[in-house]
């Protein structure tokens, strides 16, 4: 009988696991210009879960992997009755004055304090003030 509760008792720690991650973020993408930024994050639900915390962050690092500027939210996300993927997007200008050569955007997400998603890229112009625009910076270049 011992064996028995031991081995139940076993089996039941393997799958507390699989139980609390069955809601999880599938994939992370984006982008990014010299105005502002996009995130969209899959999260796979179960049936009997409606909702859930979605905490998302966007981070530019300058040439040599230093943190230039941060953004992030944490929001309660809701989906029609039912399980599969849903998908959540968001988006952004950036904000104040930065000069990144070299950069590099990580965008993270992560749903109920789990380990984030993340997906990276590098950004292709420079981030500056309000009065350059991404057509100005193309123009520079042609």
């Amino acid at each position: 009988m011992k064996k028995i509760l031991i081995l139940a008792l076993g089996l039941l720690t393997l799958t507390l696991p699989a139980v609390a991650s069955a809601c999880h973020v599938t994939e992370v993408e984006g982008n990014a210009d010299c105005g502002g930024w996009e995130l969209c994050t899959s999260v796979y639900f179960i049936s009997s879960v409606d909702e859930g915390s979605l905490e998302y962050s966007v981070t530019i690092f300058d040439g040599q992997g230093e943190e230039v500027t941060n953004f992030g939210e944490t929001l309660l996300i809701t989906h029609e009755p039912g399980s599969g993927n849903f998908e959540y997007c968001f988006s952004g200008e950036w904000d104040g004055d930065y000069q990144v050569a070299g950069a590099t955007v990580v965008l993270q997400s992560a749903l109920d304090g789990q380990n984030p998603s993340a997906f990276d890229f590098d950004l292709e112009c420079t981030v500056a003030s309000d009065e350059v625009s991404f057509d100005s910076v193309k123009s520079m270049y042609r």
